[in-house]
């Protein structure tokens, strides 16, 4: 019931903080929140852009962009 009808909703933010903890806000008020609990290298969240390669990984060290090599796929 919850998403039953999401085709008119969009992520209107979505916030990382030095720990890996997410937060993202959609346009109907709803908040999706979740806390990072590793350290090191370890991959948190991965965020991808339709129109690129490139995308945004989160690890228990901070933000890295990495690129998706299309001969791969």
């Amino acid at each position: 019931q919850l998403f039953s009808d999401c085709k008119d909703i969009h992520v209107s933010s979505i916030k990382i903080n030095q720990f890996g903890d997410l937060k993202i806000s959609f346009s109907n008020g709803f908040i999706l929140s979740s806390t990072s609990d590793v350290s090191g290298e370890e991959e948190c969240w991965r965020f991808f852009r339709r129109d690129t390669n490139q995308h945004i990984v989160v690890t228990g060290a901070g933000l890295e962009i990495d690129e998706v090599d299309d001969s791969l796929t």
